[in-house]
């Protein structure tokens, strides 16, 4: 796999329109070396750019890169955007043989801007910002059906892109199907201005999917055949796996959203309760956390029929029988008439109220006593 490699440019108009966008910041000074610019690149394979922070309010980033100018010393600042606190200068590890410069620091909860120098002869050759964020906030990751993953044209788009992070599946061009940040955008907008943190979200619903499958899959068992999901290739518990290692591990979580229900009402009330705690773990034995937090959301029409009364009932039994579980959000009264397009999914109305009830799950109490996993590094 080629590395990833996020060029940081010094030339003046980069740093004239950060300085003119933050003016209540002390702008930096453009040094005579930026006649003659020289760029460096920050690895995001080995950095980490965005953790989760721990329940006494810090993280600790990772930042690795190359020049393309020798250099002797060097050394990095962060100034504070979204809460936090800026830092002085602090000196980065250097490897002058190869141009490469690396270092790990503690940061205050927040969301920051990075200044770099590289230094050659007690003269600057580079003085720049990074052109990508430094975040230590909030990690979320999302297990449902298409509720959660979203469907085109109903999706929230107006959300701050900068310190409120949707990630999403890589599109699959074969079989045209495109995902959307849904309505949790706004989830993480609400976070964000209430914690003063950043926020990401890894939007990892999968369409179609029931909690029998999820379950199942976790484990490579057999379940009944089905147009999206094959259970030989693990799926669609697989897909998630592969975000889970390859991406979550570095960036921490501090909790899953489950999204189940309206996909359940088939199947029987025993089996939704067992297969759920199956996945769940599965999470917590691949992240090696026992006490990893899943919010269980009230996620069905809300009408009393015999089916929807039996996912209530195994969602409450969720909580109750499957250790560091909380309480989701109330999606149960967007009901159809109006607030469901199809009679199952949401239209515009609907996703603002479903953030909505997600604001209100995430309180400063569940971030007290709910226990994120945090990165090794």
């Amino acid at each position: 796999m080629h590395k990833r490699l996020l060029t940081v440019s010094i030339l003046f108009i980069s740093i004239f329109i950060l300085g003119a966008c933050s003016a209540d910041k002390e702008p930096i000074s453009p040094n005579d070396t930026f006649l003659a610019p020289v760029t460096a690149s920050l690895d995001l394979e080995k950095s980490k750019t965005f953790v989760q922070r721990s329940n006494t309010n810090e993280g600790e980033i990772v930042i690795q890169g190359q020049a393309g100018a020798t250099f002797q010393t060097a050394k990095i600042k962060f100034t504070n955007r979204v809460g936090g606190k800026s830092t002085d200068w602090q000196n980065l590890n250097v490897d002058v043989a190869n141009k490469q410069f690396s270092g790990k620091y503690k940061l205050i909860g927040g969301g920051y801007y990075a200044q770099i120098q590289l230094m050659s002869d007690g003269k600057v050759v580079t003085d720049g910002l990074l052109p990508t964020t430094i975040n230590v906030g909030e990690v979320f990751a999302v297990i449902g059906h298409s509720i959660s993953e979203g469907q085109e044209p109903y999706v929230i788009l107006d959300y701050d892109r900068t310190w409120c992070q949707i990630k999403l599946w890589p599109p699959l061009i074969d079989q045209k199907i495109y995902f959307n940040p849904s309505f949790w955008g706004r989830v993480a907008e609400y976070t964000k201005k209430t914690f003063n943190v950043p926020v990401m979200i890894f939007n990892t619903g999968q369409g179609g999917s029931t909690s029998v499958q999820w379950g199942k899959s976790a484990y490579g068992e057999q379940f009944e055949e089905h147009d999206f999901y094959k259970w030989r290739q693990r799926q669609p518990y697989a897909r998630f796996e592969q975000r889970l290692v390859n991406e979550i591990k570095q960036t921490g979580l501090r909790a899953i959203f489950v999204v189940h229900g309206e996909n359940d009402y088939w199947t029987a009330e025993n089996d939704i309760v067992y297969f759920t705690g199956r996945y769940i773990q599965k999470t917590r034995e691949l992240l090696n956390h026992p006490q990893l937090p899943f919010l269980i959301a009230k996620s069905n029409a809300g009408q009393n029929t015999p089916e929807q009364i039996k996912v209530r009932r195994a969602q409450k039994r969720m909580l109750q029988e499957i250790p560091n579980t909380f309480e989701g959000a109330n999606l149960e009264f967007i009901k159809d008439g109006g607030m469901r397009w199809d009679g199952v999914h949401y239209n515009f109305a609907a996703l603002e109220i479903a953030a909505i009830q997600w604001k209100e799950v995430l309180t400063p109490l569940f971030f007290q006593v709910s226990k994120p996993f945090t990165p090794a590094n």
